[in-house]
């Protein structure tokens, strides 16, 4: 009993929260932001449902910055401008994402970050990121554009497990580790250059990748 109470009045609550974003956005305040790290903000324009990321250093992991997660149903674009320095793990984890645009200044793109972003379709990693987290794209079904820049040294456990859409994949030279399970259920994978810097490829990186008839290993 006690459970469905709690159940019944998470509903509750999240049907408030919700009617409360678009009576703000009836009512002319179209945006509302918040602090997401030591010295960084997050702004949602209601009006164009774009969730920006402004500041410097890194943001905060698990999402704790957003005083209520009915914010990020509404964001359909992310634009993370010059100064944030890491994505936080999980900070974006079931979007209805359909355009990324990060800058240069990140380093590093938390744990699941963008993990089961279903609407995600392409997306340019950065000039300046070295490792990419566990699980940080895993579940992104409509994936079928990534550009891994050649500042990258570390894919992470998972990082692109379950993309189903993925048909080809560029590692660049500069990366020397490839996680277990990495690329793992990508059923439309059909070759792969792994460069001769990679010196550790984790367990089932590339299990149960059906289509997948060429992988060069130096």
């Amino acid at each position: 009993m006690k459970k469905m109470g709690l159940r019944a009045v998470s509903v509750v609550v999240a049907v408030a929260m919700t009617l409360s974003l678009f009576s703000m956005s009836v009512f002319g305040e179209s945006i509302v932001s918040g602090k997401c790290g030591d010295n960084a903000y997050w702004e949602l324009d209601l009006d164009t449902d774009t969730l920006t990321i402004s500041g410097t250093g890194d943001m905060w992991d698990e999402r704790v910055f957003f005083e209520n997660y009915a914010y990020l149903s509404y964001a359909r674009n992310i634009v993370v401008r010059d100064g944030v320095t890491r994505i936080g793990a999980k900070a974006f984890k079931y979007c209805n994402l359909e355009n990324i645009s990060i800058s240069n200044s990140v380093t590093s793109i938390g744990a699941e970050a963008f993990m089961r972003c279903d609407s995600l379709e392409s997306i340019n990693i950065p000039n300046g990121v070295t490792s990419i987290g566990d699980k940080t794209f895993s579940g992104c079904y409509k994936l079928t554009n990534i550009n891994i820049p050649n500042s990258v040294i570390s894919i992470g456990d998972a990082a692109f497990s379950g993309c189903n859409k993925l048909t080809n994949i560029d590692i660049p030279n500069s990366v020397t580790s490839i996680g277990a399970r990495a690329f793992m259920w990508c059923d439309s994978l059909e070759s792969i250059n792994i460069p001769h810097g990679v010196t550790i490829i984790g367990d089932a990186a590339f299990m149960s990748c059906g289509k997948l008839t060429n992988i060069d290993i130096p």
